[in-house]
């Protein structure tokens, strides 16, 4: 019976009754990783799970993604190489422990917005 009724609450209310987004604050170098992180972004958005925050009004946030790229058009080569971080922070201990999540790990391609869904595919 119980789960029929949890069933027929789901349906109803939909999954987001049940679960809160998790919120993220992506940090960057700015400059040459704006159209990485602004295509991370918009994949982050896309999704029911995550929720991108600006500032501490939206929320804590829980994970932190820190994008830093540099342009590798002084060297005549097209496109960037840039290196990433996930890093999570428990709501109970905030802003004291920052859990990283993997090393940090690099990408690379002539295209920046394939560069951000890169990213995004190794976050979730």
């Amino acid at each position: 019976m119980r789960h029929i009724l949890l069933l027929f609450a789901i349906s109803l209310f939909g999954s987001a009754a049940i679960a809160a987004p998790h919120k993220i604050a992506v940090i960057s170098s700015g400059g040459e990783s704006d159209e990485v992180v602004s295509a991370f972004k918009a994949r982050i958005n896309g999704t029911e799970r995550y929720q991108i925050v600006e500032g501490l009004a939206q929320g804590q946030p829980e994970f932190f993604v820190i994008i830093v790229c540099m342009g590798m058009e002084k060297y005549h080569i097209q496109g960037a190489v840039c290196s990433y971080s996930f890093s999570y922070v428990p709501p109970q201990t905030a802003p004291l422990l920052w859990l990283r999540v993997e090393v940090p790990y690099q990408v690379a391609g002539p295209r920046r917005e394939e560069l951000g869904e890169e990213v995004f595919q190794a976050f979730v």
